[in-house]
């Protein structure tokens, strides 16, 4: 084995479209607020146009919280206008790979933006 390899030895290379499993819980960085859920493709989904109703803080909201992980986008129902730029804890409800897109719920803020002004 040459120095080289040595040196390089256990690196890997990060990847601009993560993915995610249906039940882990991830902190993500909400970034936008959009009135309809997009699903990957552009459609709206019939659950952004229903009011729900946030478990922690009883607020409600309509649409869904956006959150770019890499080129991957995450749609996090339960979120409202007053989640952007906060940290926030989501568990992934659905993902698909080959869209880079998935689905999340919100469960809790755990922190604020050092941006946010």
């Amino acid at each position: 084995m040459s120095l080289f390899d040595a040196f390089r030895t256990g690196w890997t290379f990060r990847t601009s479209t993560p993915s995610l499993t249906v039940g882990d819980e991830v902190g993500v960085f909400i970034h936008r607020h959009q009135e309809h859920a997009g699903d990957g493709d552009g459609a709206a989904t019939a659950t952004a146009d229903a009011t729900e109703t946030d478990a922690e803080d009883g607020s409600s909201s309509q649409g869904v919280g956006v959150a770019s992980i890499g080129d991957t986008q995450l749609y996090v129902d339960g979120t409202g206008p007053e989640h952007v730029d906060k940290r926030v804890r989501v568990r992934i409800t659905e993902f698909d790979e080959s869209t880079a897109t998935g689905r999340g719920e919100f469960v809790a803020v755990v922190g604020e933006s050092s941006y946010a002004g």
